[in-house]
């Protein structure tokens, strides 16, 4: 029987034993059992990233003043264009009906241009770039433009960068925004380069090389072809996008058919103190608002960072599997971290503002547990929280808590009271061996939230799942009432099986992955590290 959890070909790599896996086989088959069977906590770690330098090149003035000026756009969208309506409308329609994951826009064209930069500095295709040389540095220029877009994500393919060529991008209509430098290093096996939000209407590329190192190639020695270009739409709460559904049962996220919405009794999660949740600023400093694309489509969800056994501060990044399970949307993912109020119910920063890491390696996902866990590109700039977790599932009558971006909104909070068993209300397809159920106490969510930490608030906060959704009774749902639904997380005691090779704490999963779907438990695995 084919194995139900993905284990990628390949991913990144770290030593997990000095020894090879034959040396150490008979050891990790004598702990196996009770690595299982033992309960197996790890504490979290707080970890401070401190801006990185900037080389010389990428502290020249960013972006260039009029750079594009009487150029034409490599792309360009007039708004709300007829052929969009039914996709916004799709959009909508989506985002009401309480999937588990938010939708917040999709491409509406590929340019399908492509600029080869020469060693005589020309661009040989691609008569929309302008060149500027700054000193020892060239700097080539092009635009993109979408009429009133609130923000746009571009994707480049084909990109072939030096090793000291850089590309930024900014938004002349807010200068403050500068996203950049990506290098060779950010651009995927097959050659695309998904970009992080940009402020619309209009976003500007900019790439840039040492002029000397041109002049001595002999060909063209960079290349990118702008492909595809979505369009972002500010999801923030209006009763457009927040009518309730109809009907849900058992749905990621979904909304609740009684009098109350999950506005009415939502809670910010900056107002949630110390004495409710003695850990709550390590919950809020592990957690991440996921933009990411799927299919021409560009979605939001929620995730956090969690520990590994050594404190490697390598980013590991836990968000649902039912958000997204590929490593095409993983390669796509922008994450932000910060987005919360700056005191209880005041002002959240700008989305765009806040500290972003781009792209992320996936490393395993299943839909047993609805996990997907991905390393991310880089470590998160300030200070960010490593949630701890344990590989068993809370105590009866324990207090589960939850910080998460329900409709890409900033932090909000949700508890629930943890029970065995599912209250009959139905749900048999997430049984209680691999998802947990809990009673509403206080708080509130909604689509957006799926993939945000469940913790316990023992030893600095343990993770113990990530949100799946409701479980609702019939024929509806009062979202401020607990006792007309269940909150539902997947558990990490089935999680961390299959993770146990990169957080630790192992179990055998850690040498029989591949042997797990074959039934061959001599194999070992090429996707573990």
């Amino acid at each position: 029987m084919p194995s139900p959890f993905r284990w990628p070909s390949s991913g990144p790599r770290r030593p997990i034993h000095s020894a090879p896996p034959v040396a150490f086989l008979a050891a990790a088959l004598l702990v196996a059992s009770a690595a299982m069977a033992a309960a197996q906590e790890l504490p979290g770690y707080t970890r401070v990233e401190p801006p990185r330098r900037a080389s010389a090149a990428e502290t020249l003035p960013t972006p260039l003043a009029g750079a594009t000026n009487g150029l034409d756009p490599l792309f360009s969208a007039s708004a709300a264009a007829a052929e969009d309506e039914g996709r916004l409308a799709a959009l909508r329609e989506h985002n009401a009906a309480g999937a588990g994951r938010i939708m917040n826009g999709f491409v509406r064209g590929t340019a399908d241009r492509l600029v080869r930069i020469g060693s005589d500095l020309r661009a040989l295709e691609g008569s929309d770039w302008r060149l500027q040389i700054l000193g020892d540095t060239a700097v080539w220029a092009a635009s993109v433009s979408i009429e009133e877009a609130w923000a746009l994500r571009l994707e480049l393919v084909d990109v072939d960068l030096p090793p000291g060529a850089r590309l930024w991008i900014s938004s002349p209509s807010r200068p403050e925004f500068l996203a950049g430098p990506f290098t060779a290093d950010e651009v995927a096996e097959d050659g695309t380069l998904w970009l992080p939000p940009a402020p619309g209407p209009e976003v500007v590329i900019e790439v840039r090389a040492d002029v000397d190192e041109l002049l001595r190639g002999d060909q063209a020695v960079v290349t990118l072809r702008l492909g595809r270009v979505a369009e972002l739409f500010d999801t923030a709460p209006t009763p457009e996008n927040l009518a309730d559904a109809p009907e849900a049962v058992c749905a990621p996220d979904g909304r609740g058919t009684g009098p109350s919405t999950w506005l009415a009794c939502k809670v910010d999660a900056t107002c949630v103190s110390p004495g409710t949740l003695p850990p709550v600023a390590n919950l809020r400093e592990a957690v991440a608002l996921l933009f990411f694309m799927e299919d021409g489509i560009s979605y939001s969800c929620s995730g956090a960072l969690l520990a590994d056994q050594w404190q490697t501060g390598i980013p590991y990044l836990l968000t649902a599997n039912h958000c997204f399970a590929t490593q095409a949307a993983a390669s796509s993912l922008t994450s932000y971290f910060d987005y919360r109020s700056d005191t209880c119910n005041g002002s959240a920063p700008d989305l765009l503002s806040v500290p972003r890491v781009n792209g992320s390696t996936l490393l395993a996902t299943s839909d047993l547990s609805d996990f997907t866990m991905v390393q991310l590109s880089t470590n998160p700039a300030g200070t960010n929280h490593y949630l701890g977790w344990t590989a068993q599932p809370p105590e009866a009558g324990e207090i589960v808590h939850r910080v998460a971006h329900p409709a890409a909104m900033p932090q909000h909070y949700l508890s629930t009271t943890f029970f065995e068993g599912n209250n009959g209300i139905g749900c048999a397809v997430r049984p209680r061996d691999r998802f947990h159920y809990g009673t509403r106490l206080e708080g509130s969510s909604t689509g957006g939230a799926s993939g945000g930490p469940a913790i316990v608030g023992r030893n600095g906060g343990l993770l113990v799942g990530q949100t799946y959704g409701y479980c609702f009774f019939q024929p509806g749902a009062d979202l401020c009432d607990g006792s007309t639904f269940d909150q539902m997380e997947g558990s990490f005691e089935t999680t961390h099986f299959h993770v146990s090779p990169w957080l630790g704490n192992f179990t055998p999963s850690e040498i029989f992955a591949d042997g797990y779907e074959s039934g061959d438990l001599s194999a070992w695995s090429s996707a573990a590290p």
